[in-house]
């Protein structure tokens, strides 16, 4: 795996938890998160696969959830 030259890649690549194999850290094509953190030089997370997570993570605030009524 090759970095993207010339590409900003923020403060970490975010990763669908859905990518992991049975929750551990080995992902669907057998690499391991170390394995692509050291191959892109940067620390990874991952994130739940939804919606509500990943806005919560990149905008690093809990959403407000708004009762019907």
């Amino acid at each position: 795996m090759e970095q993207p030259k010339g590409k900003v890649l923020g403060e970490y690549p975010l990763l669908p938890d859905v990518l992991r194999k049975h929750q551990v850290t080995t992902l669907l094509d057998d690499k391991t998160l170390d394995d692509i953190e050291k191959s892109l030089q940067t620390r990874i997370r991952i994130v739940q696969s939804d919606g509500k997570s990943f806005i919560e993570v990149i905008t690093d605030r809990p959403l407000i959830e708004i009762e019907d009524e």
